[in-house]
C-alpha cells in the first residue's frame, strides 16, 4: 500500500511539472517492455493546417484558400530475444498536399526508415526499466531550389532515452520517460520527455 501511494503521489508530481510545459501531443508505440516475442504497431495521423510560423514563432494566417496537409502511416515491428533485449524495426510514408488558390503541389513517399534496440535493466514486481536507443535514418532530402511539397524534414535522427514502467493489476501501468533527440542537418537538438498510462 505504502509503494502504490508513494507511486500515486510520484505521479501526481510529475503531471503538475508536465502540465506547466507546452505539450508536443507526439505519438510514441512501445512504453512497455513486452514480454510476447513479435509486436505489431501502426501509427496513423492526418494533419490539415491553414497556418504557419513567423521568425519569431509566433503563429500567422495563410491567405485565404491555402492549405498544407500531411497524411502519415508508421508501422513498427519489435521482437524480443530472451528476457531482456528487443529489436525495433519501421518505416514512415507520409502524403503531403500544398494549396495556393492557383498550384496543388503533391509528394507521396517513404520518407524515413526506424531501427532500434532496447534492453532491460531493472525488471522488479512493480517496477521495469529499461534503456531503447533509436536511428531514424531520412530518404527524404531537401532541395531548397526545388518546388516540391515536403513530407518530413528531411534530417535523420538518433534517440536514446530511459523509460520506467510502473505496473499494477489488471494490465494497468503508467511510464515515465527521458531522452535527447539529435538531429542532423542543422536542426536542434532536442530534450525529450513524456508521462502517462495504458491498460
Amino acid at each position: 500500500m505504502k509503494k502504490i501511494l508513494s507511486t500515486a503521489v510520484s505521479a501526481l508530481i510529475f503531471t503538475l511539472f508536465f502540465s506547466s510545459t507546452k505539450p508536443a501531443q507526439a505519438y510514441e508505440s512501445f512504453q512497455s517492455f513486452r514480454a510476447r516475442p513479435i509486436s505489431l504497431n501502426v501509427d496513423f495521423q492526418y494533419y490539415k493546417t491553414t497556418e504557419n510560423f513567423n521568425a519569431d514563432g509566433s503563429k500567422a494566417s495563410l491567405l485565404p484558400h491555402h492549405s498544407f496537409q500531411n497524411i502519415t502511416l508508421n508501422p513498427k515491428l519489435r521482437w524480443q530475444f530472451g528476457s531482456s533485449f528487443a529489436l525495433l524495426a519501421g518505416f514512415n510514408y507520409a502524403n503531403a498536399e500544398s494549396n495556393d488558390n492557383v498550384f496543388s503541389r503533391k509528394n507521396a513517399l517513404v520518407n524515413r526508415v526506424d531501427l532500434g534496440a532496447e534492453y532491460l535493466f531493472i525488471n522488479d514486481v512493480w517496477v521495469r526499466v529499461f534503456g531503447r536507443m533509436r536511428y531514424a535514418y531520412s530518404l527524404e532530402k531537401i532541395e531548397f531550389a526545388g518546388d516540391a511539397a515536403l513530407t518530413s524534414n528531411g534530417a535523420s535522427e538518433i534517440n536514446p532515452e530511459l523509460v520506467i514502467n510502473l505496473d499494477f493489476e489488471g494490465g494497468f501501468y503508467s511510464f515515465l520517460k527521458g531522452g535527447v533527440n539529435v538531429r542532423g542537418e542543422g536542426l536542434s537538438t532536442l530534450g525529450t520527455y513524456g508521462a502517462g498510462s495504458e491498460l
